[in-house]
């Protein structure tokens, strides 16, 4: 099956070529109008019924192989046997190799006349010629019967080979674009769609909406019952991505002074060696109940291989050197204190826009987000410097929301952090500032009462799901607890309850045996929150 995120990466790729075509002219989206796996098949009829006469489309091939290829169609599709011209059509693939990019086949030089080819047997077809074959035909009606889903696999009967001289050849020289046979896990078409809303995201726009996120964040308690006398927010973030002058850009918004409380280094140079705790405060110099823990940035060939899991567990002490080479923590390093008093209640990936992250820098950070999935944590994404893209922002903070190629950066750390995008927050620090600036406060206090909100959930939910066990450990199960609901049993018997049961929860805890009732209690929690039953299959399948 081709995974969500595979499909969301090579979306995000296709949505940049077609940004850069236009000049980021508008917001784009894709609308899936025709999956083979939906269908079981690969069938002609059913392509035409859902894709004809419906402009600008994207046709993907989940390879095998783990290759993803297709085509991009300016014009529409229909049946009427002809040939269409399109100069704006191109093919393009991704191998699986560690830091591929998407490799774009564009027409050919007065080559736009075969661009695409429509046949009522035909399934999307792309070049070829009056006695060649298509360079990519996804599939076709045989005499013989339709290509079924087969153990996962439709072996297609079309072509992709490319040699027919409409489109350019690949890099490699190969002449299949899949490079092997047409056996894929999915044929799929989306048409790209204009956002007509040219906003994609909100900002408060008056300085009272401004104060009274101000007054909702200094009023921030913890409730007794959920055990916590502060907030605990980590900073995460490769070398000068910008997490210090974050902290500097929270403390000048509640405090309203121009201090900078944490040392910030050059756009060359990471000065953050140790670790850090920022208790914050507010205008009156009362401490917040927020807690803000900066470390030293990861880097290529240095990540947290040891410090990591003790930094959530609250274990650190703040002052700990980060040397150069990553070694054991010395016991002269722990705290003495409860560490449930530092534990770590979210975790702010801050990612600067500008940068692009090499192999080795990749590698680190996909170890640091095993480490938190593994917590369960809340993931929030804070994008800096986004406004060095466009200097429009200087004067209007507000066109960011508007800005397309600032959604394209945000959804962009949305899918390195493989979360959602409206959980990524564009945020323009305080730098060398001498005055303040009412929007990059907006940007800031929107970003921080999101984490906040998060974090109140998170709390409560694990209050209410360790006091369903006796277990010590039982505040890092959960993600165990979802696996196992990839075996039907579980699945099965929790579908069957949704289907009979109102108070879903209630008739769980009264039906089921102790063995799989945390599973299924989490799956009720997860249903009664909105999720369908589809999409939950869907995500743990």
């Amino acid at each position: 099956m081709a995974s969500a995120m595979n499909e969301k990466n090579i979306l995000y790729e296709i949505e940049k070529i077609l940004h850069e075509r236009d000049n980021w002219a508008c917001r784009k989206s894709f609308n899936l109008l025709y999956s083979a796996r939906n269908s079981g098949n690969c069938d002609p009829k059913e392509f035409h019924k859902n894709c004809d006469y419906k402009p600008e489309t994207v046709t993907i091939l989940f390879g095998e192989n783990g290759v993803i290829f297709g085509g991009y169609a300016k014009k529409e599709w229909s049946i009427i046997g002809n040939f269409i011209k399109d100069e704006a059509a191109f093919l393009f693939r991704k191998s699986p190799d560690e830091g591929a990019t998407l490799e774009m086949l564009n027409i050919m030089k007065n080559q736009e006349n075969w661009a695409l080819y429509c046949h009522e047997n035909y399934g999307p077809c792309f070049g070829g010629g009056r006695f060649t074959s298509s360079d990519l035909m996804a599939f076709k009606r045989p005499w013989y019967g339709l290509c079924i889903l087969e153990n996962g696999i439709f072996n297609l009967n079309g072509t992709s080979t490319i040699k027919s001289g409409v489109y350019c050849p690949t890099k490699d020289g190969t002449d299949l674009i899949g490079r092997g046979p047409m056996k894929v896990t999915d044929v799929r078409v989306y048409q790209v769609e204009v956002e007509k809303n040219p906003v994609w995201r909100r900002i408060p726009t008056k300085e009272a909406e401004m104060e009274e996120l101000k007054m909702k964040i200094d009023g921030i308690k913890p409730k007794d019952e959920l055990g916590v006398s502060h907030l605990n927010i980590l900073l995460i973030g490769s070398s000068r991505a910008g997490k210090s002058s974050l902290c500097n850009t929270l403390s000048v918004v509640l405090t309203r002074k121009l201090d900078r409380v944490a040392e910030t280094g050059s756009e060359n140079s990471s000065v953050t060696n140790k670790l850090h705790c920022y208790k914050l405060v507010c205008k009156t110099n009362d401490q917040l109940k927020i807690h803000i823990t900066d470390i030293r940035g990861y880097e290529e060939h240095r990540g947290y291989d040891y410090e990591l899991e003790k930094i959530l567990d609250g274990e650190l002490k703040p002052g700990y050197h980060f040397d150069d080479t990553e070694k054991e923590v010395s016991k002269s390093d722990l705290a003495y204190a409860a560490k449930t008093d530092n534990a770590i209640h979210a975790v702010c990936f801050v990612a600067d826009v500008t940068q692009k992250h090499n192999q080795q820098l990749r590698q680190q950070f996909q170890k640091i987000k095993k480490v938190i999935r593994k917590r369960d944590l809340p993931i929030i994404g804070i994008a800096t410097k986004l406004d060095t893209q466009n200097h429009d922002f200087e004067q209007n903070f507000e066109h960011m929301y508007r800005d397309t190629k600032c959604e394209y950066k945000v959804k962009g750390v949305a899918l390195s952090l493989e979360i959602q995008a409206n959980a990524v927050f564009p945020v323009v620090n305080y730098t060398d500032d001498e005055y303040f600036h009412e929007k990059k406060d907006f940007l800031a206090l929107i970003a921080l009462d999101f984490i906040i909100q998060k974090i109140m959930i998170h709390i409560k939910e694990l209050k209410e799901w360790k006091a369903l066990h006796d277990h010590k450990d039982i505040w890092f199960t959960r993600n165990e607890e979802v696996l196992k609901l990839t075996q039907p049993k579980f699945k099965n018997e929790v579908m069957q309850i949704i289907e009979k049961e109102d108070n879903l929860e209630y008739c769980v805890l009264e039906n089921q045996t102790p063995e799989n009732l945390p599973s299924l209690i989490l799956f009720c929690q997860l249903f009664l929150a909105g999720f369908q039953i589809m999409q939950l299959e869907g995500l743990l399948v």
